[in-house]
């Protein structure tokens, strides 16, 4: 099984705000407002994240942080809906994050410098998350070597700007753990516990990426098979967001992974009932029921498995083609169960 949204527990790279020491932020670091971006997009406030994003560019047109943030808001909202729009204005927003942390880069201010380069590595990043999602595989891994480069920059500029090693922790990790046959032949140094120590650098350390090096360690512990400890993150994070569902998605599966199936169905179950009133293009809803289903099924509920498996078949049975060829497998399980 895949994780199923690894994509997501990196959107929040540059907006999860711990505890700040303002004696290493630059003073064209608005933190409150950064914090309260983190706030709504934790508790999957899309747009008015994007919103507070709007007002920091109108408040300061020439820094890089309102369209980065603006941009992030806007990539969370199509990562979460499993559809692109609108690219090209997320494009601008990336490239005018670029060139104005570019203007700003200076070797009179090391630590402005850095910060400068943490941005650039965002946007790669973002750039890299949305051609993983919805593009080319080539062009992904690209921009995530294109934002490694920026991140070692920024800490040649800085080396005590911990959330630089947020990002570079992130890359080795998964840069080894799916570098597979390049791996095996020596084109990729396995770095996965150098990674893994690095987010716990930044998760103990950073000053801006406190929770999202959290999350990020919550999916590793899932693909690395250590399901308790990711179980344990994606609570403690939740506390503090509670209206927010993106981290139901990895503690579901880590439970279902973990053979805890009935508490894996009610996670599953809570996404099913909140989707089911506006499904959108119904891949996040077939994504539940497949799983609903699943879970009765392991858990030896047949009566339940079936009605349930025929209340989705029924429900998605004018699905657009295009949806039924994504998930072509998913759909041919749940009818298959229902004629059973």
């Amino acid at each position: 099984m895949r994780l199923r949204f690894l994509p997501l527990s990196l959107l929040i790279i540059c907006i999860a705000v711990g505890s700040v020491n303002s004696a290493n932020v630059p003073t064209t670091i608005p933190v409150e407002q950064i914090k309260a971006i983190q706030t709504q997009l934790l508790n999957d406030h899309f747009d008015m994240a994007e919103k507070l994003a709007d007002k920091l560019i109108a408040q300061d047109s020439s820094s890089p942080v309102g369209y980065l943030f603006k941009a992030g808001a806007r990539l969370a909202a199509m990562v979460n809906n499993e559809e692109p729009y609108d690219k090209d204005q997320f494009d601008q927003l990336l490239n005018k994050a670029d060139w104005l942390a570019d203007l700003s880069v200076t070797d009179d201010d090391s630590v402005l410098s850095a910060w400068m380069y943490l941005f650039k590595g965002h946007a790669d990043v973002y750039r890299s998350l949305y051609e993983s999602k919805f593009g080319s595989t080539a062009s992904a891994i690209k921009r995530g070597m294109n934002a490694r480069s920026d991140y070692e920059i920024g800490l040649s500029y800085d080396s005590t700007l911990y959330d630089l090693y947020f990002g570079i922790g992130g890359y080795h990790y998964w840069k080894s753990a799916k570098a597979g046959i390049l791996r095996w032949i020596g084109l990729f140094k396995n770095e996965k516990e150098q990674g893994i120590d690095e987010l716990h650098i930044a998760s103990d350390s950073s000053l801006i990426s406190k929770t999202s090096s959290r999350s990020a360690l919550a999916y590793i512990y899932i693909n690395e098979e250590q399901y308790d400890s990711a179980i344990a993150i994606i609570d403690q994070i939740r506390s503090a967001y509670p209206e927010g569902h993106t981290l139901l998605w990895p503690r579901g599966e880590a439970l279902f992974k973990a053979r805890r199936y009935a508490e894996s169905l009610e996670v599953y179950r809570s996404l099913y009932e909140r989707l089911k009133p506006n499904p959108g293009n119904y891949y996040n809803l077939i994504e539940s029921a497949f799983f609903i289903t699943r879970c009765y099924e392991e858990l030896g509920m047949k009566k339940e498995m079936q009605n349930f498996a025929a209340e989705v078949t029924y429900f998605c049975f004018d699905l657009p083609k295009k949806m039924r060829n994504k998930r072509r497998a998913e759909l041919a399980y749940l009818s298959r169960v229902a004629r059973l």
